[in-house]
């Protein structure tokens, strides 16, 4: 296995477990907006926005991770395709 497919099959997983993040927050966005429509306040509702708030961080990081391991394998890419060219 070379660089690039170890670049490659690494981004894939950070950026699936990014989208599994959001996906998550998404439903839990939908719960707090399913108990607001319904007029009920209480510790479920705050439990959901505590919950919301801890995903905060992990979604950031994972997303700047993958932007970041996107650039990386890029470059290497352009470097290694320039280099080849010589």
């Amino acid at each position: 296995m070379n660089l690039f497919m170890a670049l490659g099959f690494t981004w894939g997983v950070v950026t699936a477990v990014f989208g599994a993040l959001l996906f998550h927050r998404r439903q839990l966005v939908k719960a707090v907006d399913y108990h607001v429509q319904k007029g009920a306040t209480g510790p479920p509702e705050t439990e959901l926005a505590m919950k919301i708030q801890l995903l905060k961080f992990p979604i950031r990081a994972t997303g700047l991770l993958s932007f970041l391991m996107y650039l990386v394998t890029l470059c290497c890419w352009l470097i290694h395709s320039g280099l080849s060219a010589i």
